[in-house]
């Protein structure tokens, strides 16, 4: 889609009629901004006879400056079409307006319609201007502004940007908005530089994508640093959403993981992925598993889909479980999902089950307590 300016018009008294800012055509990119201020097109089919002059069109520049200067363009729709007409026209000068006002927050309103989407040759200039804007929450809406575009074009460029703001600035929104605008083919390039907080946050909250484009290299990224409650969730969350795509492929890229108590924990959350898709291919599966940490930890993921909808289901696999701690645990959240809508046969469940007698009280005793 390329663009080519049209005209606007100062009348009468000088309040501002009209600025419609750019015009649908088949012109070419480097029509844009030739260097006499317009193209052909414009000044052929779009200007009318009196503004084909380079002089008459400067002075409708002018006129239009001072328009909004004086807050003659009346609604919010028309300040973005003019301010942006203004610095595809004349970047510099645009500039340079926006400074001098003393309103400030008019000033930010105008910056950020240009920010959103700037000529391409001119978003390097616009972020060298934006970087020396005080204050810094000034500064920081209109770099989030201009990411939605910068982002996708130049991701690189975009979170150096966001690196170069002050400490106390919060890079963290800025770095979760632009990553929702890096392009497909870059986001796992624009992951891997991010920090490691927000790599993992963006992880976490992104599974589904990740894990459908991307899986096995945002698998091993994740592996790649160190454990730390931050990559253990986005872990979690990660292989969890994958094992509602490709279980299978989830489940085999589970032996990469070289703690016990990590790969059982992914186990857990990858048969829990799992099952909520598909609990009985879930099952068949976990059956085949041998004794041990990771057969529990998987059980105990499968259990936790099926007390919601299967809850007899759920504690005869939580009862299969072999470490007692955890058989126990899972039992009880077994439980305290299944009393709310079959307490009678809870109570049967637990009675008549080969636990032992240990376990079958203080079960009994979660149904009974009303604190449970």
């Amino acid at each position: 889609m390329k663009f080519v300016y049209a005209t606007m018009a100062v009348i009468g008294s000088g309040v501002f009629s009209y600025a419609t800012a750019f015009l649908l055509t088949g012109a070419s990119e480097r029509d844009v901004v030739p260097q006499d201020g317009l193209t052909e097109v414009a000044r052929n089919s779009v200007l009318p006879p009196e503004a084909s002059s380079i002089g008459s069109h400067r002075e409708k520049v002018s006129a239009l400056f001072k328009e909004l200067e004086q807050g003659h363009v009346d609604t919010a729709g028309d300040r973005e079409k003019a301010i942006r007409l203004l610095f595809a026209d004349d970047p510099a000068r645009t500039l340079a307006f926006i400074d001098g006002l003393e309103d400030r927050a008019f000033a930010l309103e105008l910056a950020k319609s240009i920010a959103f989407s700037p000529p391409e040759k001119e978003t390097s200039r616009l972020a060298r201007w934006v970087e020396r804007q005080e204050p810094l929450s000034f500064r920081a809406e209109v770099l989030s502004s201009m990411m939605l575009s910068w982002a996708g074009r130049d991701f690189m460029a975009a979170f150096a940007a966001i690196d170069r703001l002050p400490d106390d600035a919060d890079k963290s929104s800025l770095r979760k908005k632009a990553m929702k605008y890096v392009h497909k083919r870059d986001r796992f390039a624009a992951l891997e530089i991010q920090p490691e907080e927000d790599r993992e946050r963006y992880i976490a909250d992104n599974g589904k994508a990740l894990s459908r484009d991307v899986p096995e290299d945002t698998f091993s990224l994740l592996l790649s640093h160190p454990s730390s409650s931050g990559r253990n969730h986005a872990l979690a969350r990660f292989v969890q959403s994958w094992a509602t795509q490709d279980p299978y492929r989830t489940v085999q890229a589970l032996s990469a993981i070289d703690d016990p108590t990590e790969r059982a924990m992914a186990y857990r959350e990858a048969v829990y992925g799992w099952s909520s898709v598909d609990s009985y291919r879930a099952s068949d599966w976990v059956a085949t598993l041998p004794p041990g940490l990771n057969r529990d930890a998987a059980v105990s993921g499968l259990a936790g889909e099926l007390s919601k909808e299967q809850p007899d289901m759920a504690f005869q696999w939580g009862a299969s479980i072999m470490d007692p701690e955890i058989r126990l645990t899972v039992l009880q959240q077994v439980v305290e999902a299944w009393k709310a809508t079959e307490p009678r046969n809870v109570l049967n469940a637990v009675a008549n089950s080969s636990l032992s007698v240990s376990d079958r009280e203080v079960l009994r005793a979660a149904l009974t307590d009303p604190d449970k």
